[in-house]
């Protein structure tokens, strides 16, 4: 359980100054709502080259509201949470084993079932911390700023929920590159690789038939903020099946970490 604790206490600072950051972003930028409603997109769709018109054309919903929050305030609270999530996630081992702390650790009487899940169930909580604060930032930004749009929280709720699905996905993957390299560097580059990858599959899959199918091999393939945010539409089964890969990549991370020679 110290472990647990002494996880927590760590990245306690770090972590309550990013969601006050990522809430204050978030509220911020829905504030901006005021001048896009205005803005007339469709008089500049001539002027756009043929080959980006099908992108320029996804920036004509930015006047209604859900379709906003999908482009603006969806791509800040994804890459900032995407960024921290896979920094700190894939330091949770990596690091003791750069530090060479690791095994003062194993002197103790504990597995190393028990440190890597301790590890990684207090950075769950920081992961719900996180979720908190962003629907903070939203709910703030919708209800108690300078504009006046109704919207429905519920969908907010369900999006949260789902992206929390996500980035404990992600969080999983970023666990498992930091049981599997030894340098807190490595784990980080080829978990922010990937998330990036990933978003910018996401992003381009909407105008590539190339793109849409390399999405389909990310876990944006689960996590739509179009779907969620601009249509209302939510599908429980995407955040399940998202579980179900954090699951996976979690036993994964833990039978290799099992395995792994913490002399090196």
């Amino acid at each position: 359980m110290h472990i647990f604790i002494k996880t927590l206490k760590d990245e306690s600072i770090i972590t309550l100054v990013f969601c006050i950051i990522l809430a204050l972003t978030i509220f911020l930028i829905i504030q901006e709502f005021a001048i896009a409603r205005h803005l007339d997109f469709s008089a500049l769709m001539d002027k756009v080259p043929g080959p980006l018109k099908k992108i320029a054309e996804s920036f004509l919903v930015l006047s209604i509201f859900g379709g906003y929050l999908h482009i603006i305030a969806s791509v800040d609270w994804i890459i900032i949470s995407g960024i921290f999530v896979s920094l700190v996630s894939a330091s949770l081992i990596s690091r003791e084993v750069e530090k060479k702390t690791l095994g003062l650790l194993m002197a103790h009487p504990v597995s190393r079932f028990s440190i890597i899940s301790q590890k990684y169930f207090a950075f769950i909580i920081y992961l719900v911390i996180i979720s908190l604060f962003s629907f903070l930032g939203f709910y703030l930004g919708i209800n108690h700023g300078v504009i006046d749009v109704p919207y429905s929280m519920k969908i907010i709720a369900r999006t949260i929920f789902n992206g929390f699905a996500f980035f404990f996905a992600l969080s999983a993957l970023g666990l498992l590159f930091s049981v599997f390299f030894s340098e807190q560097k490595k784990a980080s580059i080829a978990t922010m690789l990937y998330f990036f990858l990933s978003y910018l599959a996401f992003f381009l899959g909407a105008f590539s038939p190339r793109w849409a199918l390399v999405k389909k091999l990310t876990l944006f393939q689960f996590f739509n903020t179009e779907t969620l945010l601009f249509y209302g539409k939510f599908n429980l089964w995407n955040c399940i099946f998202l579980f179900i890969i954090g699951i996976v990549l979690y036993s994964l991370a833990v039978v290799i970490f099992y395995k792994k020679d913490i002399s090196t």
